[in-house]
């Protein structure tokens, strides 16, 4: 069995209420010849995947943010690829985007929920985790360290507790926020005198071999890079679910603590404590042709 803490035993944290992964296999959309049209395509699903996720969960979030590795420069500077894909979210889960972040990368979740928590009364969030490859680019298949890509959409919905702890963010760190993230963890585990599960990115195995000496065996979960690859800011949040649906540990009632981390490639990394329970609303699926997705995975 894994560690768990409850949900009882530190101050209040992020409240997650559900989480909603579509796999998307590259290429996106190859049947879309224009890029503008794959813009509006991703709105389209990140808008109808929010929609299923806020329906089933009962949620109705206050504000909605993206954040992506992949959404860089080339689409935000095109006003028309921003405002095909923003009004295609709002189309179709009836919420606008406030923003889109892509400055850090796959811990871009993490400041988003830390500048909400530091900076505005919000207390309902739905974050939308949009990695896929809108400009079909071969290099964007495989990175010499990180490894295989995962692409996908992701939506998080979080309740932001009155004076809960925000996320941990640090960086830039010019080649090391991978080993300032494992220093982080190891701090909170000491610090708090008990581990709890601790979800990761996926990486190819000497950098998970790292992250067990630093983390340990027990707390630290599995790694899905072999299945998965590096599913950019997802990675945790699949593992979770897996946790969730394999490991039965968690007590419905009472909920636990877990710690989720994430490593941008510029230098950023960030890690939260999160409240789950283990009948949030939850769904993992592949999307069919860039379309809706089919069955459960």
């Amino acid at each position: 069995m894994s560690p768990v803490a409850s949900a009882s035993d530190r101050s209040a944290v992020p409240q997650l209420c559900g989480v909603w992964h579509w796999r998307a296999e590259p290429p996106f959309a190859g049947e879309q010849g224009d890029w503008l049209e794959r813009a509006a395509l991703a709105g389209q699903l990140a808008g109808e995947q929010l929609h299923d996720a806020c329906a089933t969960a009962g949620f109705v979030p206050e504000t909605v943010v993206v954040a992506s590795s992949i959404l860089g420069p080339n689409f935000t500077s095109s006003s028309p690829a921003v405002e095909r894909f923003v009004s295609a979210v709002e189309t179709y889960s009836g919420h606008r985007p406030r923003g889109i972040l892509n400055a850090y990368q796959c811990a871009g979740w993490g400041y988003a929920l830390r500048h909400l928590m530091r900076h505005t009364a919000v207390r309902r969030v739905a974050l939308l985790l949009v990695d896929v490859d809108l400009h079909q680019l071969d290099w964007m298949l495989e990175h010499p360290v990180v490894g295989r890509s995962g692409f996908g959409l992701t939506s998080l919905l979080f309740d932001l507790p009155a004076g809960a702890e925000p996320p941990e963010c640090g960086g830039p760190f010019a080649n090391s926020a991978y080993g300032e993230l494992l220093i982080a963890l190891r701090k909170r585990n000491v610090e708090r005198g008990a581990a709890v599960p601790v979800f990761m990115p996926f990486s190819r195995p000497p950098l998970y071999a790292t992250a067990q000496r630093v983390v340990g065996q027990e707390a630290l979960m599995p790694n899905f890079y072999e299945q998965w690859g590096h599913c950019f800011g997802a990675d945790p949040w699949i593992g979770l679910v897996r946790w969730l649906n394999a490991d039965g540990a968690v007590d419905a009632s009472a909920g636990c603590r877990v710690l989720a981390g994430a490593v941008g490639f510029a230098g950023y990394y960030t890690l939260s404590d999160v409240e789950v329970r283990s009948d949030m609303p939850r769904r993992m699926a592949p999307l069919s042709g860039a379309r809706l997705p089919t069955l459960d995975a």
